[in-house]
């Protein structure tokens, strides 16, 4: 079955001094059974935040104001966050022999994911759009593990400190590896 992507919904009191979200459920006349949606839309799907999402109650239809779409997903083109997060960067100075770490981190929400790579002062110098399926299973399951953290990125490759480029070995995983990026 197909991920609904959008709905429509109203605002109602919530009766605490503010308003719910709400969809409607079953119509019943003079009232309403609604469902409260308090989240928001990732490019997953519905993110909920707990508390009252999913709470059913029931309203007088004239409480519904303010109807409207709501998106349950979140398009990357409708993501100005995402769309930023994913823009490739390139130091102009940029040099393979520079980069000394490279790490892989995953959107949340998402399945975007991308690879920053460092040099040895820890400077971004360079970011591009990274594909989970020329990658580790086991790195793109902990990149996606860590996507809701701070300086969530995981180091998927480290330059042997001294070794200069293009000789340049790293460690992955802690086996050391040729720079094959």
């Amino acid at each position: 079955m197909d991920q609904q992507t959008a709905i429509t919904v109203f605002d109602t009191p919530s009766g605490m001094g503010g308003s719910f979200t709400v969809s409607i459920l079953e119509d019943r006349g003079e009232t309403a059974l609604v469902r409260v949606w308090y989240g928001k839309a990732t490019a997953k799907g519905w993110k909920s935040w707990g508390d009252w999402d999913g709470h059913q109650i029931e309203v007088a239809r004239t409480k519904l104001t303010n109807e409207r779409e709501m998106k349950l997903v979140k398009a990357l083109k409708d993501d100005i966050i995402a769309q930023c997060w994913m823009t490739p960067v390139k130091n102009e100075n940029y040099q393979p022999g520079d980069v000394f770490r490279r790490y892989l981190q995953a959107y949340a929400d998402s399945d975007y994911l991308r690879i920053v790579e460092t040099n040895d002062q820890a400077v971004i110098i360079r970011i591009e759009k990274a594909d989970a399926t020329t990658l580790p299973e086991e790195q793109v399951k902990e990149a996606r593990k860590r996507s809701d953290q701070a300086f969530n990125g995981l180091v998927i490759w480290e330059r042997e400190p001294g070794t200069p480029y293009p000789n340049a070995f790293g460690r992955r995983n802690g086996v050391s590896v040729p720079d094959t990026f």
